[in-house]
């Protein structure tokens, strides 16, 4: 995968996760049930998939690469 194709595939990511959130958000705010786990779950899969490109190791090992490149 050359520099454009990974360009290409981070921002296709980045709108997509970016779009989830947002549409996670529009949810009518209630007391109970505002669906935090699953926006929660949205960032959390996606800093994995970024340590797993990033790494090549999966689980947890590659959501902790992703956190030790964080800047």
């Amino acid at each position: 995968m050359d520099n454009s194709d990974l360009s290409a595939f981070f921002d296709k990511v980045d709108k997509y996760l970016i779009e989830d959130i947002k549409s996670i958000f529009s949810i009518p705010a209630k007391r109970y049930g505002r669906v935090a786990y699953p926006c929660l779950q949205t960032i959390v899969s996606g800093m994995e998939l970024i340590g797993m490109i990033m790494s090549g190791k999966e689980g947890d090992d590659a959501y902790y690469a992703f956190w030790q490149n964080l800047k």
